[in-house]
């Protein structure tokens, strides 16, 4: 069935494939690329919010392999599962094991002593570090609220944290209540709102990166539907959802 369906159509992968092995940047991402690698490295605590679907994970994978060339900053990742169970104990886990090496002592397990050696470790490797957390609009308020306290005890210790969260729109609204001012007024907000004026662009980018290079995409798609999907839908994932069930519709 699958393969019938990629004969007719003459592709080569999968529509819903291309998020994780290619990457369609325009204008509007190249510059929050930019201001969110200078925001990271002024130790800020960062947002990156946008609805489902538009590109948060690629744009933090993204961001980290740049910032993995520069060499300049250390990076960390929050890979909970269930996030909403993440703590600031667990934070501070995840930046000693992720920044320890074998000659270090491992972490202390006592409230306060743990923290302390987590500031000494971030000094004695002299760069900045950046904690990653995806799906951060399911952290508790209690944890976004330490966040500023860790990065304040690693100040303290004449060193540098950044912290970059990503999340739904649920996230930023979180942060800008009355109840979280202490926390929000201090945030740095970067919001991805799907492709704009680039959405013809991206739609026939994406339908190149998964057809054979003789395929016109003429035959692929009519001028009237691209106009069509371009007025109605706005996010990366929708743009692959809708055009995977059109192209099952042959077989149906």
């Amino acid at each position: 069935m699958l393969s019938d369906i990629r004969n007719h159509y003459g592709l080569i992968r999968e529509i819903s494939s291309i998020s994780q092995i290619a990457y369609f940047e325009t204008t509007q991402l190249q510059q929050v690329v930019t201001e969110l690698k200078l925001a990271i490295k002024d130790s800020k605590l960062i947002v990156l919010a946008g609805m489902v679907g538009t590109g948060k994970t690629t744009m933090l994978q993204q961001i980290q392999d740049l910032l993995e060339q520069d060499k300049a900053i250390l990076i960390a990742n929050s890979l909970a599962l269930d996030v909403s169970q993440v703590t600031p104990a667990t934070l501070v886990q995840t930046l000693f094991s992720e920044l320890a090496i074998d000659k270090d002592d491992p972490m202390p397990k006592v409230v306060g002593l743990r923290e302390r050696a987590l500031r000494d470790l971030i000094r004695k490797r002299r760069k900045p570090v950046a904690l990653f957390i995806d799906d951060a609009h399911q952290l508790s308020s209690k944890t976004l609220i330490a966040l500023k306290r860790l990065m304040e005890i690693v100040r303290s210790g004449k060193g540098t944290l950044s912290i970059v969260l990503a999340g739904h729109p649920k996230l930023k609204n979180d942060l800008l209540r009355a109840s979280m001012e202490e926390i929000g007024a201090r945030t740095t907000f970067f919001e991805l709102n799907g492709f704009g004026h680039d959405k013809k662009k991206y739609l026939y980018w994406l339908l190149e990166q998964v057809t054979a290079a003789e395929t016109k995409l003429e035959t692929l798609i009519t001028e009237a539907a691209v106009t069509l999907l371009c007025e109605k839908l706005t996010t990366p994932l929708q743009f692959e959802l809708y055009l995977t069930r059109a192209s099952w519709k042959p077989s149906e």
